[in-house]
């Protein structure tokens, strides 16, 4: 399953996942359910890695800007930077639903880039 969604969109992974066809706005609402489902499960044991926030104050710090770029969409967006608490919020945030592509294209991790005006060599992703 996973060779056969990687870099696609929810709705195209929908259509793979029930092997059929589905209208679009079904298709959305499906990936809306289940995301919504995950954030249900996930409330209870969410956590930092371990440093995160620590390497987030210090890059600010020395002047760097912090950008996230994520397949995930807005309330995904949301209830993670919550979860975490920072005090600083990002430069940038570019999610999966502007419709840039997923893996392993990824440009929503350049997106966060481009929306800083940084791109090459100068932006830094992991």
């Amino acid at each position: 399953m996973l060779r056969r969604t990687t870099g696609r969109t929810g709705a195209e992974c929908m259509n793979e996942l029930f092997q059929r066809d589905i209208e679009t706005s079904e298709a959305w609402a499906l990936v809306a359910e289940k995301e919504h489902i995950y954030r249900e499960l996930f409330t209870p044991v969410f956590a930092e890695v371990a440093g995160f926030k620590a390497f987030a104050r210090l890059a600010a710090a020395q002047g760097l800007k912090v950008g996230v770029g994520t397949a995930g969409d807005k309330h995904n967006i949301a209830f993670a930077l919550t979860g975490l608490g920072m005090q600083l919020a990002p430069h940038a945030v570019v999610g999966g639903d502007e419709g840039l592509p997923g893996k392993p294209e990824a440009r929503h991790f350049s997106g966060s880039g481009a929306a800083h005006g940084h791109c090459g060599r100068r932006l830094h992703r992991f």
